[in-house]
């Protein structure tokens, strides 16, 4: 049988990991929104939240649902795996992010839209093909 002191800190550091995630996730909701080019205002909005409301999620003091960071995803036009990409299993968060290749596609695809010369894309497919075969 455990102490109730085992216990106890065994709670107290699941909770200190969950807070981490929660911290860590709200980062990547406010570096997504920031990179996008959105206030806290316009992706509230496009959520359905208050500006206040998802400044406690970017700041980690309340915690997302998976329902809102789905929508967040979709809003944001990223795959629902870049907010726990930098996470490790058995709660414990990265010191270090890896590379962030979701938001890395995101911004490419966003630049791409602004190129309207035909040829230009041409040119740029025909280089991201060679790329894509390439190790």
């Amino acid at each position: 049988m455990t102490k109730p002191s085992q216990e106890t800190n065994a709670a107290k550091g699941s909770k200190s990991a969950a807070a981490d995630a929660d911290q860590l996730i709200g980062r990547r909701v406010r570096d997504a929104r920031k990179n996008a080019g959105l206030t806290l205002a316009e992706l509230a909005g496009k959520v359905g939240l208050s500006l206040q409301q998802l400044q406690k999620y970017e700041s980690g003091q309340s915690r997302l649902s998976a329902a809102k960071i789905l929508e967040l995803a979709d809003a944001l036009s990223l795959p629902l795996s870049y907010f726990f990409e930098t996470l490790q299993t058995k709660g414990r968060v990265r010191s270090r992010p890896e590379p962030d290749t979701a938001m890395l596609r995101a911004n490419i695809a966003r630049a791409l839209e602004n190129i309207r010369d035909r040829e230009v894309l041409n040119s740029l497919y025909v280089l991201v093909q060679h790329l894509a075969r390439t190790k």
